[in-house]
């Protein structure tokens, strides 16, 4: 599952860079809670979840990881301490690029 919420994660982080390049600089890493709906990636960046997918463009978030796969087989609560984890090392990673 891991692996999946990887992917799904790599193609929000694309999205965002697209539609709001530094999105990753508006986000607090250590209140980034995945299943609360403002402090998730899209709540601390647009401020609330839903209104970060009205600006996407997106009916739910969970194919660009973020949300929890709830709509297919394998989504779980558990979800969102991975989901949580992979959004960190991905700003992580952007901040000590330097980009």
């Amino acid at each position: 599952m891991t692996t999946d919420l990887a992917s799904r994660v790599d193609a929000g982080a694309r999205l965002l860079d697209q539609k709001l390049p530094s999105w990753y600089r508006g986000v607090a890493l250590d209140e980034l809670a995945m299943q609360s709906c403002d402090r998730c990636i899209l709540g601390q960046i647009y401020g609330s979840y839903t209104e970060g997918c009205d600006s996407l463009g997106l009916d739910w978030g969970g194919q660009y990881g973020f949300d929890r796969l709830v709509y297919s087989a394998g989504g779980k609560d558990s979800d969102y301490p991975a989901l949580a984890d992979l959004w960190r090392a991905e700003i992580r990673k952007r901040l000590e690029a330097g980009s």
